[in-house]
């Protein structure tokens, strides 16, 4: 099961890589002449708290593994990946940053669907009332 470590971790990895894939794709375009490393360790960061947050809001020393609600759901992760793709400012540092969070935050829940308790789809309890499993990929 992943600590958090690994989640810190992952999520640091997730946020360095996806912003490295954004910045070649800019750099591509002629939308920024040259790479930056600011900006990479800049969203190291990003990816640090994308992939440590939600254990943060949710902690695992209430509960368990039974911790996990809505922030670790899927239904979670999408309004998190809505917010990213319906942002109006595409070109905006922040908006960057909200990818590599979204790209660290995935990082996260993919840890934690490999675990025997797995993933809610909205929160146990709606879930139980709507007859949902959790997710579970082992």
């Amino acid at each position: 099961m992943a600590n958090g470590k690994t989640h810190a971790s992952l999520g640091v990895v997730a946020g360095t890589v996806a912003d490295t894939m954004f910045q070649i794709q800019r750099l591509r375009a002629g939308e920024q002449e040259e790479f930056s490393l600011p900006e990479v360790l800049g969203a190291g960061l990003v990816g640090y708290l994308g992939g440590t947050l939600v254990d943060i809001l949710e902690p695992a020393s209430i509960g368990g593994s039974w911790h996990r609600k809505s922030l670790h759901s899927f239904a979670g992760c999408a309004c998190l990946v809505a917010a990213a793709c319906l942002s109006e400012n595409k070109n905006t540092a922040g908006y960057r940053l909200l990818k590599v969070f979204v790209a660290a935050h995935l990082s996260h829940l993919f840890l934690d669907v490999q675990t025997p308790r797995g993933l809610p789809w909205i929160h146990p309890k709606a879930d139980k009332l709507i007859g949902l499993k959790a997710l579970r990929l082992s």
